[in-house]
């Protein structure tokens, strides 16, 4: 099997999406001030460490495969991955700030 199928066919991602959903619904369980035997089971399960854990596991085998190619392939190839979604993050929230008329109200 080739390095791109066995990667294609690994768990972590998953595992990445589900400490994330347990970090939102316990925020925003808070948030709303909703107590229950849901949120105490929510928070028994440590989102955040899971999240940073398997994220730190999977950009140390970025670094890995980007070895041969030196340090500095790994830092564009990482800027290349993770500067397009955030300049689209920026530009959606400032949109969405004129939109609903926030900035407007803030002066």
């Amino acid at each position: 099997m080739t390095e791109r199928a066995t990667h294609a066919h690994n768990l972590f991602n998953l595992l990445r999406l589900v400490a994330a959903c347990q970090v939102l619904l316990v925020h925003g369980l808070n948030h709303l001030s909703y107590v229950g035997v849901l949120v105490d089971l929510l928070k028994f399960i440590p989102g955040v460490p899971v999240f940073f854990f398997i994220s730190g596991l999977l950009i140390h085998q970025a670094y890995q495969r980007s070895r041969p190619q030196g340090l500095t392939a790994f830092f564009r190839n990482r800027a290349l991955r993770i500067f397009p979604a955030l300049w689209l993050v920026v530009l959606a929230s400032a949109l969405m700030l004129f939109a609903v008329g926030y900035l407007d109200s803030a002066q």
